[in-house]
C-alpha cells in the first residue's frame, strides 16, 4: 500500500530531488503535481524541498504553484491547531503501523549533471574540407567492398552462391559499378 501511494502521488517524488533539479522543472511538471491529496506530514516534506524562489519562471507559474502548496499547508496547520484535522489529513492510511516515512532522511541528494549538446554550434571546418573527408571515406569504403568481392568467401557461403551461379558473392555488374565509382573518386581528387 505504501509503495502504491508513493508511485501514485507525484508530488512525493520531489522529496528525493535536488533543489536545483526542482528549480529547473518545467512549469507543467509542477502544475501536474496535485498536492490536495497529501496528508500534512507529506505536504510539509514536499514544501520543505521546494526552492524559496524560482530563477526562471515566466509568468510566475512556478511561484503560483508554490504559493498554492503553502496555502494548502497553512490550512492544514490551522486545522491541526484547532483540532479539526481529519485522520486522513493527519496521516494517510498507507502509513499505518509505520513510525517512519518511506525515504531515508539522511541520504545526500545529488543534483543531476546537465550535458549540453554542441549539435547546433557553428563549425570551423571549411565546406571543401568536409567534402574532401567525405570523398576519402567513400573511396575507402568502395575499395574495401571491391577487395571483399575479389577475396574468396567461406566454403559454405561459396557453395550456396554457386547454386545461383555467383561464387564471389558480388555480381559482375556491381563490381563494374564499384570500379567506375572508384575511378570517378580518384579523378575528383586529382582535379581538386
Amino acid at each position: 500500500p505504501l509503495s502504491r501511494r508513493i508511485a501514485h502521488q507525484a508530488p512525493l517524488w520531489l522529496i528525493v530531488k535536488h533543489i536545483n533539479d526542482i528549480e529547473r522543472l518545467h512549469p507543467s511538471d509542477l502544475i501536474s503535481k496535485d498536492v490536495s491529496r497529501l496528508d500534512i506530514v507529506e505536504l510539509r516534506a514536499v514544501f520543505a524541498c521546494l526552492p524559496e524562489r524560482f530563477n526562471v519562471d515566466v509568468g510566475n507559474t512556478k511561484k503560483d504553484w508554490r504559493d498554492s502548496v503553502q496555502t494548502r499547508l497553512e490550512k492544514l496547520s490551522d486545522k491541526e491547531i484547532n483540532g479539526t484535522l481529519s485522520d486522513q489529513e493527519k496521516r494517510h492510511v498507507s502509513y499505518k503501523g509505520s513510525d517512519i516515512g518511506p525515504f531515508d532522511p539522511n541520504i545526500i541528494i545529488e543534483p543531476y549533471q546537465i550535458t549540453t549538446s554542441s549539435a547546433f554550434n557553428k563549425t570551423s571546418l571549411d565546406v571543401n574540407e568536409i567534402s574532401a573527408g567525405h570523398n576519402q571515406r567513400m573511396t575507402e569504403r568502395l575499395n574495401s567492398e571491391l577487395k571483399f568481392s575479389k577475396t574468396k568467401t567461406s566454403t559454405t557461403h561459396n557453395s550456396s552462391l554457386r547454386k545461383n551461379g555467383n561464387a564471389s558473392g558480388v555480381s559482375k555488374e556491381r563490381k563494374d559499378n564499384l570500379e567506375n565509382l572508384i575511378r570517378k573518386q580518384k579523378k575528383q581528387q586529382i582535379g581538386d
